[in-house]
């Protein structure tokens, strides 16, 4: 099991996302309770570190549930927001 989950928020346009893919699983943009429970079995079976990703573009209110959803598994490791994008 890896020590890392990546948690990639699929941009559109207009700073939207159409979709959110974690551990292997593509899930729609507002299932923020299956985003939780993907991440709560891969921190049970190790993961010590989540990457969140997202383009320079998105709506922080996107990133915010996320976010939020990830937190809700209740011992939360080591969150890291990376950001595509950051160059001009």
């Amino acid at each position: 099991m890896p020590d890392r989950i990546v948690v990639n928020l699929v941009p559109t346009e207009g700073g939207e996302i159409s979709g959110i893919v974690v551990a292997g699983h593509a899930i729609a943009w507002d299932e923020m309770a299956q985003l939780t429970s993907i991440v709560k079995s891969q921190v049970l079976a190790g993961a010590s570190e989540i990457h969140l990703r997202a383009d320079r573009a998105t709506k922080y209110n996107h990133i915010h549930d996320a976010i939020e959803a990830i937190r809700a598994v209740g011992t939360t490791p080591r969150l890291q927001l990376v950001v595509n994008g950051d160059q001009p």
